[in-house]
C-alpha cells in the first residue's frame, strides 16, 4: 500500500535541514553616525552626552524585517547597547564617571547568604564542624 510505506531519508538529509533552519546573519548595512541626540538621554543626571559616545543607525538588508532600522548606542570603552532601556538598566546598578564610562556601584552587589541561625547550641557546632 502506498500510503503505508515510509520514505527512506538519507543519513544526511537530516543534518542538512537542520542547518537550512538555522539563521543566517542578517546583512545590515550602516545609515548614520554620530553622536546621540541630546533628546534622548539615558542618566537623568546628564545635561548632554559625555564625550566619546557615539550612536549608530543599521538598515536590515534582507529577510521579513528588510528596511527596518536599527539603533546602536556605544560608550567611550566601546560597549554595545541596543535600546534606552538596556542603558537605563545600566545606570541604575552603575554609577557614572564625567565622561560616561560604567564604574561598578558596591551598592548595587547582591547581599551575601547570611549563615543558618540555630537555636540549639548543638546543632550550630554540629553545623561548624562539616
Amino acid at each position: 500500500d502506498e500510503h503505508s510505506r515510509k520514505r527512506k531519508s538519507a543519513p544526511d538529509e537530516g543534518k542538512a535541514a537542520e542547518r537550512a533552519k538555522k539563521k543566517k546573519p542578517e546583512s545590515k548595512s550602516l545609515v548614520w553616525e554620530g553622536p546621540p541626540d541630546d533628546t534622548e538621554l539615558p542618566n537623568p543626571n546628564w545635561k548632554t552626552w559625555p564625550t566619546g559616545w557615539m550612536k549608530r543607525v543599521f538598515q536590515r538588508q534582507s529577510g521579513k524585517y528588510a528596511g527596518i532600522r536599527d539603533r546602536y548606542w556605544y560608550s567611550p570603552s566601546g560597549k554595545q547597547f541596543r535600546s534606552m532601556d538596556e542603558m537605563k538598566r545600566q545606570f541604575q546598578n552603575n554609577e557614572t564617571t564625567n565622561n560616561g564610562e560604567e564604574q561598578r556601584n558596591d551598592k548595587a552587589k547582591k547581599p551575601t547568604k547570611k549563615a543558618p541561625e540555630y537555636k540549639d547550641e548543638k546543632r550550630r557546632n554540629k553545623a561548624a564542624i562539616k
